[in-house]
């Protein structure tokens, strides 16, 4: 079964609005309804860390209506893709093996901090300072 339009939309819908949330929006991104091959694949993401392209493509032929929750599986895709994204300079150097320590602790740290700000404005931010008291 196909994909449809709408969800397709709701797919680069949310991934825009997680490039946002992430602070990933160094980035000239595309978007396709189709161009992979393989049935299996639902979504996938291709960037060229260089240039600071992104494609994001929504498998045509998925069939996500089948799904449990249609909806709730398109955003978790979007999700998946955009982690993708934030997770590509990490891969990149572990790939090339070319780069060392200092440029894989840096990569890790720009996620970590990525993360940060994110939760933080979120409000997913625990107060771990407050004391909990027991009920005997």
């Amino acid at each position: 079964m196909k994909t449809t339009p709408a969800q397709y939309n709701r797919f680069k819908r949310n991934v825009e609005a997680w490039l946002k949330e992430f602070g990933l929006t160094g980035w000239n991104v595309v978007f396709r309804h189709g161009g992979l091959d393989d049935k299996c694949v639902r979504a996938q993401t291709e960037y060229d860390m260089e240039n600071r392209q992104a494609e994001f493509k929504f498998n045509k032929e998925h069939d996500v209506a089948g799904s449990r929750n249609e909806i709730e599986d398109v955003q978790e895709l979007a999700l998946h893709e955009t982690l993708e994204l934030l997770l590509a300079e990490m891969e990149e150097i572990g790939l090339r093996r070319t780069y060392d320590e200092y440029h894989m602790s840096a990569a890790s740290h720009a996620v970590i901090y990525r993360l940060i700000r994110f939760i933080k404005r979120t409000n997913a931010w625990p107060n771990h300072d407050k004391r909990v008291r027991r009920k005997d």
